[in-house]
């Protein structure tokens, strides 16, 4: 799980997020890119989205909140997770 303020939006195919998000992929498909679309920066009006959470695909997803406390000039991303379901095992055939 990679997690933080990238100071960056993913708005050009050259950005940090881009080449992470493409890196992080090619290692486990099932990664997704949170919060999906709601921006967080800056704080009294936000309207970039610069706080990334990258979720393996190891774990479930339950919500995402973007929180509205002003603690920071950032909003907080808060994102619930369960370990995700073991893939069902292939029964052997009997005998």
């Amino acid at each position: 799980m990679v997690l933080g303020d990238f100071n960056a939006d993913q708005a050009a195919a050259d950005d940090a997020v881009a080449r992470l998000q493409a890196f992080l992929l090619s290692r486990d498909p099932g990664y997704q890119r949170l919060p999906a679309d709601s921006p967080t920066f800056p704080v009294y009006q936000p309207s970039e989205r610069i706080d990334h959470v990258f979720v393996p695909s190891a774990w479930r997803v339950v919500a995402v909140t973007v929180h509205p406390a002003r603690l920071s000039d950032h909003l907080p991303v808060i994102v619930d997770l369960l370990p995700a379901e073991p893939a069902a095992a292939v029964a052997e055939p009997a005998e």
